[in-house]
């Protein structure tokens, strides 16, 4: 949303870590591709929900959808490329030494 913080509070990366944590246990009955597709999916319609439960009315959730979907392509943009940056960084430590 409009008013999301830049700044994470303090129970953010708690948050991320349990929501990692289910995914990584999904992989263990279907491929890391598959369950990357159903979370992507989970993270959009759980968007969708807060911006429709932010709305006015339905006009207002109508008259929004650009906003709400820049604002969560800007995002995950944002970032997919500050993980990919650490994962290339750190490529030894976090890939390499799960193999």
């Amino acid at each position: 949303m409009s008013d999301t913080p830049k700044v994470p509070d303090p129970s953010f990366f708690e948050r991320t870590n349990t929501l990692i944590n289910v995914a990584n246990d999904q992989c263990s009955g279907v491929s890391a591709d598959q369950v990357s597709h159903s979370f992507t999916n989970a993270s959009t319609r759980f968007n969708v929900w807060l911006w429709s439960i932010t709305s006015k009315d339905v006009e207002d959730l109508k008259a929004r959808r650009e906003q709400a979907l820049d604002l969560l392509l800007q995002e995950t943009h944002d970032a997919f490329a500050r993980h990919f940056e650490e994962y290339v960084a750190n490529y030894d430590a976090y890939v390499n030494a799960n193999r």
